[in-house]
Order: C-alpha cells, then sequence, then structure tokens
C-alpha cells in the first residue's frame, strides 16, 4: 500500500531526529473504529508513548486533562474534550508527523470533524510549528454550513496536494499484470505462493501541508427459558478433537493462488493487452478480472472464453459473480448466511468463527475452502490475522441496498439494518442452544459473571487455598469446582461463543416485540442466572441490584432503546427507580445524566418519565 510505504519513510526519518510520527489505519471492517474520536484517542495514546519512550515528562497541563477524562469510572471522553487534551500536545510537539489512511470511509460528518480539528491547529499554530499532516484518501463529499456539497480537495485548497493520474494507475496496472500474469516459460509452482509481492493500490492521495486554510463550519412478567411457547431452536454439534486439528489444516489451504498460470505466451500478452486496455483505469477492476480468472477458469481455452465476456465494471463483476453462485438454491441459501455475517459483523470474524456459525442449525459440516468459493471473489481470507474480509469496501456498498431501492433482490442483497438484526438473533439462539447444553450436563447454577467463567473457577480454587478454613471443607469445595469444570462444554470446540457474547446485545438495537427471539433476549437481559455471564457489561451477579444498575448504564451508552423499553416495562425487582439515579458504575454519573451528556434524545425522553431530573452525580455536581 502507498501510505504504508509513506508512512515506513516517515517513521525511519522521524526516529533517529527524536520526532514524533504517529499515524490511524481506516479500515472499513471496523465500524465502531471509524469516528472522530477515535482518530484523536489513537493520537493521544501514540504522543504519550512517544513521551515516554524518551522519558520525557508530561507537559503538566496534559497530565491533569488525562487524569481528568480517563479517570475511574468516568464517562469516555467525548469529540470536544480529545480535541482539547490533542491541542495540548499537539503544541507542545513540534515538527510531528501526523498521518491518516482511507479518509474516505468515514461518514462524511465525522470526517469533517476531523478536518476542522487539524485546520484550526495549524491555522492557531502558523508555520513555525514545522508539522506535517498527510492524509490519504479518495473522493470525499462533505456539507458545509450552507448545505451545499464540497469535496475534500476543495477543503484542502491551497495546501500541497498529489492526485494519481491515469497515466500513473496505468503504470502500476502494467507492472501489476506483469507479476500476477508471469511469462509462459516461466511459469512454475514457485508462482503459486501464497505471498507474493503486492504492488501498491492506487487511489487519489490528499497531503495537507502545516497551511491549512479556514472553511465554514457545518452546522410483564419473566416467560422461563424452558417455555413450551420458545420455538423449537437448532443444538450445538459435538466437536471432536479430529475434527478440530481438521479445521486448522483446512485453514491453511484457503488462501487462493495469486498468479495465473498460462501456458500459451500469445494469450498471456493477450491478457495483458486486454485487461490493460479495457481498465479505463481502474486498478481494483483489474484485480476482480484476475481474481476471477484464477478461480473460474481451469485451462486457457477458458480463459480466452472469458476474456471474450469481460464486464464493463466493478458493479457488472459482483452481477457476474451473484450469477455464479445463483446456480442451486442449497449454494445460494449458503452464499446468503455468509455474506450477511461477513457484512454485518460488529468486527472481522475469524474463519473458524464464521464456518462455526454457518454450520450452527444445520445437519452437515462445510470445509473452509468451500465455505470461500461459494462467495467467489466477494470474499478474502487474510492469512495474518486469519480473518474473512469483503474484497473491497465497494462490495459491501454492493451487496447492501436502500429498503425503497427498485432494484432490490432480497436473495442475496439485503437492508443493512436487517441484516444486523439477523445477525443478532443468531447470536440469541446460538448463546441459548449453549446454555442447555450446559443445563443437559448437569452444572450447578452459581453466579459466575463475566464471559470468561473458566478463569473464575480457576481464580476461585486459588482463593481457597488462601483462606484459613478446614482442610476437609477445602477440599469438597475445590472437588465441586473442579467437576463444574470438567462438566463445562470445551469453548475451543464452539469458537463462535466468544462473538456471541460480545455482540449478541449490541447487534439487536433494532429488535421488537415481534421478533421470534423475543423472549430470550429479555430473559438473557433481565435475568442474570439465565445468562450464566452472557453478558457484555460490567456486573456483579451476586447482587441483582449491582446487575441491573450495570446493564442500565451499558444500555445508555450504546442507545439500545428496545433493552431499555424492556427495562422501564418489566416488573423488575428492585424496580428500576429505586437504583437508576445512583451515579452508574463505570461512569460516574446517575443514567439521566449521562444520556443528556451523550446527546441521546430518545433515551433521555424514556428517562426522564422516571429519573429525577436535578439529581447530583458522584462529585456533587
Amino acid at each position: 500500500m502507498v501510505t504504508t510505504r509513506v508512512i515506513e519513510f516517515v517513521q525511519e526519518r522521524a526516529q533517529p531526529l527524536g520526532l514524533a510520527a504517529v499515524f490511524f489505519y481506516c479500515e472499513h471492517a471496523e465500524r465502531r473504529t471509524l469516528k472522530a474520536t477515535c482518530v484523536l484517542a489513537s493520537f493521544v495514546k501514540q504522543l504519550l508513548l512517544y513521551l515516554n519512550r524518551l522519558k520525557r515528562p508530561w507537559p503538566a497541563e496534559v497530565e491533569e486533562l488525562v487524569e481528568s477524562l480517563y479517570e475511574h469510572r468516568r464517562p469516555e471522553p467525548q469529540l470536544e474534550e480529545l480535541s482539547v487534551l490533542f491541542s495540548r500536545l499537539f503544541v507542545c510537539l513540534p515538527k510531528s508527523f501526523f498521518l491518516i489512511d482511507g479518509l474516505d470511509e468515514f461518514e462524511p460528518e465525522e470526517a469533517w470533524a476531523v478536518l476542522r480539528i487539524f485546520q484550526h491547529l495549524v491555522r492557531t499554530c502558523g508555520l513555525a510549528h514545522q508539522s506535517k499532516i498527510f492524509l490519504a484518501s479518495g473522493e470525499v463529499i462533505l456539507k458545509d454550513g450552507a448545505n451545499y456539497d464540497i469535496g475534500i480537495e476543495n477543503i484542502l485548497s491551497g495546501t500541497s496536494q498529489i492526485f494519481i493520474s491515469s497515466d500513473d494507475v496505468m503504470a502500476d496496472i502494467t507492472r501489476y499484470l506483469e507479476i500476477v500474469v508471469p511469462d509462459a516459460e516461466n511459469t512454475s509452482t514457485e508462482h503459486r505462493s501464497p505471498t507474493p509481492p503486492t504492488p501498491p493500490t492506487p487511489g487519489p492521495i490528499l497531503t495537507s501541508s502545516p497551511t491549512l486554510p479556514s472553511a465554514p463550519t457545518p452546522n410483564s412478567m419473566r416467560t422461563p427459558i424452558s417455555s413450551p411457547s420458545q420455538p423449537q431452536l437448532p443444538r450445538l454439534r459435538t466437536i471432536t478433537s479430529e475434527s478440530q486439528n481438521s479445521n486448522r489444516e483446512n485453514l491453511e489451504s484457503i488462501e487462493m493462488p495469486q498468479v495465473l498460470l498460462v501456458h500459451d505466451p500469445v494469450l498471456v500478452n493477450e491478457i495483458r493487452e486486454r485487461l490493460l486496455r479495457e481498465s479505463n483505469g481502474v486498478f481494483l477492476w483489474v484485480r476482480l478480472q484476475i481474481e476471477a480468472l484464477i478461480r473460474y477458469c481451469q485451462d486457457d481455452e477458458e480463459v480466452r472464453e472469458a476474456l471474450n465476456k469481460l464486464p464493463r465494471d466493478v458493479a457488472e463483476t459482483y452481477n457476474q459473480c451473484l450469477n455464479k453462485i445463483n446456480i442451486t438454491v442449497r449454494r445460494l441459501a449458503l452464499a446468503q448466511k455468509i455474506l450477511r455475517w461477513v457484512c454485518c459483523a460488529v468486527r472481522p470474524l475469524l474463519a473458524e468463527e464464521l464456518k462455526d456459525v454457518v454450520e450452527f442449525g444445520e445437519n452437515r459440516r462445510y470445509e473452509m475452502r468451500s465455505l470461500m468459493d461459494t462467495c467467489g471473489i466477494l470474499l478474502n481470507w487474510d492469512p495474518v490475522d486469519r480473518r474473512v474480509r469483503l474484497a473491497h469496501l465497494s462490495t459491501k456498498q454492493y451487496l447492501i441496498q436502500d429498503r425503497n431501492d427498485s432494484t432490490f433482490h432480497p436473495a442475496i442483497r439485503f437492508v443493512e439494518d436487517d441484516g444486523e438484526l439477523e445477525c443478532g438473533q443468531v447470536c440469541i439462539i446460538y448463546l441459548r442452544s449453549f446454555y442447555q447444553e450446559i443445563e443437559r450436563r448437569g452444572i450447578l447454577r452459581i453466579p459466575l459473571g463475566g464471559y470468561d467463567f473458566l478463569s473464575h473457577i480457576t481464580a476461585a480454587r486459588f482463593i481457597l487455598r488462601l483462606f484459613p478454613i478446614s482442610r476437609r471443607r477445602r477440599d469438597v469445595m475445590i472437588n465441586i469446582l473442579s467437576l463444574i469444570h470438567a462438566r463445562l462444554p470445551d469453548l475451543k470446540s464452539h469458537p463462535f461463543v466468544e462473538y456471541a457474547v460480545e455482540n449478541w446485545a449490541f447487534q439487536t438495537r433494532s429488535i421488537s416485540q415481534q421478533s421470534p427471539v423475543w423472549d430470550t433476549f429479555r430473559d438473557f437481559a433481565l435475568y442474570q442466572d439465565m445468562a450464566w455471564g452472557f453478558f457484555p457489561w460490567r456486573a456483579d451477579v451476586a447482587s441483582r441490584k449491582s446487575y441491573l444498575h450495570g446493564l442500565l448504564g451499558w444500555t445508555i451508552r450504546t442507545r439500545h432503546v428496545p433493552l431499555l423499553r424492556c427495562m422501564l416495562e418489566s416488573v423488575l425487582h428492585p424496580p428500576i427507580c429505586e437504583f437508576c439515579d445512583d451515579p452508574l458504575m463505570e461512569y460516574g454519573l446517575p443514567a439521566l445524566h449521562l444520556a443528556s451528556r451523550l446527546g441521546y434524545e430518545e433515551v433521555v425522553t424514556l428517562l426522564i418519565k422516571t429519573c429525577k431530573v436535578n439529581n447530583l452525580d458522584r462529585n456533587g455536581c
């Protein structure tokens, strides 16, 4: 990648001079990180670590701000607060380098916030500060206070800007084709190495100097989990150690060969010339055609046929891939499930996690290679972090449709909110099945709290050895804990459990009472004895009040309106009015104050009917 090379070059030059060089990569698959606050928080952390490495003291005002913003039980810092902290560090560290890659992957308002902060800083500090800011981005359209569209290149007018022209792209495409379509006389097994040199992926690059111009400012009662009214849910299958070893072996063979082996020298030249001529300077289009030829063509004759049916653009390339998928109903349903998970997962799934959730509820197993082949060129597997991702950001844009789009095709393409809710419901069903397996094993219901309940048992055994209790009683307790430990399902056999625990609540923010898993969702959220630690919020499950208090804080922070309504409308013991005005454990603010501070109007509207408006926080403010 171009930006990676720039960052490496800057770091090599900055380190001997004792200068700071900080960077932020924007990845569309990590949706939670595509915020201006994440950029600033990352820069602040890197700059503070830089000062620590040089054994330089933090400026007094910076240390004071860090202590106030990151003190225990305080809400996460907001954009304005992080801007102040970052500004203090920026001023104290002249001649620093700041690099951001992929600004176009942000939502426009988030990208606008980042640009405004840097504009203000360089205008305030002037040229004497000598810091350098590097932004790598495709085309970004923002809205200013007058509500008309302006491009990022206009916002940064007057700065040093580098645009990759069509001639530059064509030169890159030529070099790329020489690598991935080697000469016929040089084709050998060595070209099938899974990690050949990867050429840079071109795109418009905007480089801003410290002279940024000014820009306009943008303006009921509990339903038991064993209730017969619940639908019959799929059960978890048992995975043996042999199947686990097989999974590991399969992961090593997921990645496709990265070069197209052709035996006819004339065909080699034809491929290079044809793809270069019809690319129109779009590097992604060329890469997708090469991947399609490698994946779908078995010999030179099939390659020639494919060359005569090349799609005109990227969208048509995706259409061709979907046509290949739409062969049988079974394959179409499988591709639909895989693509929804890859598109809507909160974070990129590990290959074994994807395989586990796809097989859940089915009476068959899949090889990882077959799952990847089902979706063709739409998916990639990263051998470094072993996660499955979409081939490109444009792939997700193609698959996700607006609900009112007349070209909506529910077979493969889907509405993002519907896909996210579907994934959340699967998480709930998966955890309920896991819970039922625990019950079948006859394990006692004990309050363990938190996801890693195995570590809780290990810790409890250690603590028991420290307490001065009778040897007989201690041995009995240890034997009970060992029995529980032995009967718990092997979490390595169910790799999707960790993702489901972390994200079932987050991915059900649009759930309603009409959902087929509403009762299970309510039970998992409101009744800690049924959750077995399957919840992402911090709470003491030994105390009913503490558990509900922790749930309330998490519900507000994540803006989970259906869950908040469920808490307010359910008959809880103790009732929510007894603890909603207490400062929340992680934030130090009462529930209504936190919702107001975060600007969640709908949450405030619900809470104001129950909470005290003039209540004080734990600092008496």
